[in-house]
């Protein structure tokens, strides 16, 4: 992580969220999964295809990684019966890549198998340079 990118990791919890909001309603399609839904439908009518990301990757328990993998399952699931065009996009350590390899590998393999089951896929984010050895050795 660059020097930039840590203060800017630091300053952000003191920027009002209706900046933070604002600033990123670009690329943040909302704060639930049917908001999620309503911007890849109308992408989808404009012939683009889309990707979801559940944020969430500041985890420091088991737990959080399991309900964000249920999140993610949520998702396909709703993908799939919207007949949407999207797939989705992880970063490990949502799932568990910071507190346990084996278990975040348990985690991201139940994913690309509900992903297949689903006929969708799963994009693994790579994240700051601390974690891409890890996230490679799990991709491998």
């Amino acid at each position: 992580m660059t020097l930039l990118d840590r203060a800017i990791v630091r300053v952000l919890p003191a920027v009002p969220r209706p900046v933070v909001r604002r600033l990123s309603q670009r690329y943040i399609a909302g704060p639930a999964l049917e908001d999620a839904v309503e911007v890849v439908r109308s992408l989808n009518e404009e012939a683009k295809m889309a990707t979801i990301d559940v944020l969430g990757e500041e985890i420091t328990r088991r737990e959080e990684a399991t309900a964000l993998l249920a999140e993610y399952e949520d998702v396909l699931e709703r993908v799939r019966s919207e007949a949407l065009d999207s797939n989705i996009s992880v970063k490990l350590t949502g799932l568990g890549l910071n507190l346990d390899h084996d278990f975040c590998r348990d985690n991201i393999s139940e994913l690309v198998r509900e992903a297949g089951a689903r006929s969708s896929f799963v994009r693994i984010d790579m994240e700051d340079s601390s974690t891409t050895s890890e996230t490679l050795a799990l991709y491998q």
